[in-house]
C-alpha cells in the first residue's frame, strides 16, 4: 500500500487570548496569572491517511463513517463528511433594525493579504460547517504564518466560542511543506482529542454545542432588539458597555484557578459564559463587547496584552471611522459603572495597558472625538464661572434615559474641596444657568453626589 505524503502532525499551542484575567481593583496592583501552555506533541511516524483516521471517531452518533477512499489520492478536505453542521452563526447575527459588520470589514482580516487572507477565509468557512481539515497544500505558507492567521480568525470571530484555542498542523514528507490545518472543537466539558495516529479518542458533543449556540443567539437577540438602530454609534456603544457591566459578574474563582486549567476552558473565557451564564473573566467581557458591537454595526477587535503587569484582554472600537480603546472589565467597579476606560487613545490607555501580541494587530487610536468626556460628561475648565458646553452631555444622557449625569474637572484645577464648592455654587444652586437648563428640558437635579474615579455623578429625574 502506497504511503500518503504525510510525515507527522504537530499539535500547536495557539493561545489566542490571555487565558487569564485581570479585573481592575482600583489603586491595587493586579495579580499575575500563568498563561496556559498546551504540550507540544511531535511524532516522526508516517500516517497512511489523515482522512481515514479522522473517520475513526468511535461510536459518537454525530460523526458518521467516512466513505472509503482510494489509495494515493491527495489529502481530503472533509467537505462532506462531518455532520451535523453547527448552527449557522455567521449569517444569523443581525437583529432589530441594526446593520451588522460583515467579515470583509473585520479588523484582523484586513491586516492580511494574499495567501494569508485566503487561509483565513478557508478556516472561517470550515468552522462554520463544523469541519476538521483545512487544506493548505496550495498556499505555501510557513508554520508561523498559519498560526498567526489562526489567531486572527479567532480574534475576529468571538462567536466561535466552541473552537479550541489550539490547532494541528500536518506536514508533508520531511517537513518540507504544510499540507493541512486540523481544527478541534469543545463543548465546554470535552475537547476533541486525537491520538498519535490521528484517531479521535475524545469528541466534543455537537448536540451540546448547538444547544449552547441557540441559547447564545437568543440572549444576544434580546439585547440587540432593544437598541435603536437610528442612534449614533457612540450611544449604541454606551448601551452595550453599560449592559455588560450591569449583567456580567466577574468570575474571581476561575481567575484565581487559571493556572490549573488545561485544554478545555470554562465558559468564563468566552462569549457564552458572559451572555448566557452571566459570569466571565476579561476575555468573556471583551468578546461579548466585540460581538454585540458587530450586531449593531460597530466594528471592534480584541487587544491582548497586560494590564498593570497582569495578563489581560480588552477592546478597540471604531466610532465614526475613528478607533478608540475601551476596557469594559476595568469599568465594572462592582456597585457602579465607571467610564475611566471608555474610548481612550493608545497613549492614555498605555498608562496601565500594554498590548503584547505580535499576531493580533492594534488599531491606531488617537482621537478624542468620541471619548466619554467629549460626548457624555459635563467638563469643568474654570472654577469661577458657570459650566460651559454642557448641553451635549445633557442631551446625550437624556436620549438614553440615563439617570446619572457625569461631571469631570480638568486635572490642573481639581481637588476635592474646590470641586464640591463649585458644584454647590454653580450646579446645585436653583438660580444657576445649569440648573435652569435642566428644568427647561424637564429634568430635575436630585440633591445627591457620588464620586466614581475622576467623575462626579449627579442623579437626575425626568
Amino acid at each position: 500500500m502506497k504511503k500518503r505524503i504525510i510525515s507527522f502532525v504537530l499539535i500547536i499551542s495557539v493561545i489566542v487570548s490571555t487565558l487569564c484575567s485581570c479585573k481592575k481593583i482600583f489603586d491595587n496592583p493586579l495579580s499575575e496569572f500563568e498563561v496556559l501552555e498546551e504540550i507540544q506533541i511531535k511524532t516522526d511516524d508516517l500516517f497512511d491517511s489523515i482522512d481515514e483516521t479522522l473517520g475513526n471517531a468511535g461510536t459518537h452518533p454525530t460523526l458518521p463513517e467516512k466513505p472509503e477512499t482510494k489509495t494515493g489520492e491527495t489529502i481530503n478536505t472533509d467537505e462532506d463528511i462531518r455532520e451535523p453542521v453547527f448552527s449557522d452563526f455567521i449569517n444569523d447575527i443581525g437583529f432589530s433594525d441594526n446593520k451588522t459588520v460583515p467579515q470583509s470589514d473585520y479588523y484582523q482580516y484586513n491586516t492580511l493579504s494574499g495567501n494569508e487572507k485566503e487561509l483565513y477565509e478557508r478556516i472561517a468557512k470550515k468552522i462554520s460547517k463544523s469541519k476538521y481539515i483545512v487544506d493548505v497544500n496550495d498556499l505555501s505558507l510557513t508554520e508561523e504564518q498559519v498560526l498567526s492567521v489562526f489567531q486572527k480568525v479567532l480574534a475576529d470571530y468571538p462567536q466561535y466560542f466552541y473552537v479550541s484555542k489550539s490547532c494541528m498542523v500536518a506536514y508533508g514528507l520531511r517537513k518540507s511543506k504544510i499540507r493541512a490545518v486540523i481544527l478541534r472543537y469543545t463543548d465546554g466539558d470535552n475537547t476533541d482529542e486525537f491520538d498519535k495516529n490521528l484517531s479521535l479518542v475524545r469528541v466534543a458533543d455537537r448536540d451540546i454545542i448547538n444547544q449552547k449556540i441557540a441559547a447564545l443567539q437568543s440572549e444576544v437577540k434580546t439585547v440587540v432588539s432593544k437598541i435603536n438602530g437610528n442612534l449614533p454609534s457612540v450611544l449604541k456603544e454606551k448601551i452595550i458597555h453599560d449592559y455588560i457591566v450591569k449583567s456580567v459578574n466577574y468570575d474571581t474563582q476561575t481567575a484565581d484557578n487559571v493556572k490549573n486549567l488545561y485544554v478545555t476552558l470554562p465558559h468564563a473565557f468566552d462569549l457564552y459564559g458572559a451572555v448566557v451564564e452571566n459570569k466571565a473573566v476579561c476575555e468573556g467581557y471583551a468578546k461579548l463587547f466585540q460581538y454585540l458591537c458587530y450586531n449593531v454595526g460597530i466594528n471592534s477587535t480584541q487587544i491582548i496584552g497586560t494590564g498593570n503587569n497582569g495578563n489581560h484582554m480588552w477592546n478597540a472600537v471604531c466610532i465614526d471611522n475613528k478607533w478608540y480603546q475601551v476596557d469594559v472589565t476595568w469599568d465594572d467597579a462592582d456597585d457602579y459603572i465607571s467610564y475611566n476606560y471608555f474610548n481612550l487613545t493608545n497613549e492614555t490607555m498605555g498608562n496601565d495597558h500594554t498590548p503584547d501580541s505580535l499576531d493580533i494587530s492594534v488599531p491606531e487610536c488617537n482621537s478624542t472625538a468620541s471619548s466619554f468626556d467629549s460626548v457624555f460628561a459635563v467638563r469643568i475648565k474654570d472654577l469661577k464661572t458657570d459650566p460651559e458646553n454642557y448641553e451635549n452631555a445633557v442631551l446625550n444622557t437624556a436620549k438614553l434615559g440615563d439617570k446619572e449625569l457625569y461631571v469631570c474637572f480638568d486635572e490642573d484645577i481639581s481637588n476635592a474641596s474646590s470641586d464640591i464648592k463649585y458644584m454647590k455654587r454653580y450646579m446645585f444652586k436653583e438660580s444657576s444657568a445649569f440648573n435652569k437648563y435642566l428644568k427647561k428640558h424637564g429634568i430635575t437635579l436630585e440633591n445627591s453626589l457620588i464620586q466614581i474615579g475622576r467623575y462626579y455623578v449627579l442623579n437626575i429625574e425626568y
